[in-house]
């Protein structure tokens, strides 16, 4: 299955907690639960939401298309273990038909080549 997907990169994001978020349809992510709202938006998109707590770093939206979503076992197990494996720090959301695989800005290279030798292929577009 992980030589049928592709991964692409999809812009770099930051994540802040946020007692508000207006404008809903400018960022990438909002999830709530019973302790919290978190954002996942572009740097500019901080100053549409009420914003409580920014985590200092900056990531990198790597956007993997699997060959078949919903239905490959291992997937993100494999996926993940690739890039833990190389010591990459990630934080994984999945969409309907994405998966998303966000790395620190300045280890994009680096992620790049180890899902490349995992045997995923590269996208020509970017994605925004």
């Amino acid at each position: 299955m992980i030589h049928h997907s592709t991964f692409r990169f999809a812009g770099t994001y930051v994540w802040a907690r946020a007692a508000a978020v207006r404008d809903a349809g400018q960022h990438l992510m909002i999830a709530r639960d019973e302790r919290e709202t978190t954002v996942v938006t572009t740097p500019e998109g901080l100053a549409a939401a009420d914003v409580i707590e920014v985590n200092p770093d900056r990531w990198l939206l790597l956007s993997i298309d699997c060959a078949h979503p919903f239905y490959c076992v291992g997937f993100i197990a494999k996926l993940s273990a690739a890039l833990s494996d190389a010591g990459l720090d990630i934080l994984v959301v999945s969409t309907f038909s994405r998966d998303w695989v966000f790395v620190k800005e300045g280890d994009a290279p680096r992620a790049a080549d180890v899902l490349a030798s995992a045997g995923f292929a590269r996208a020509e577009e970017t994605l925004r």
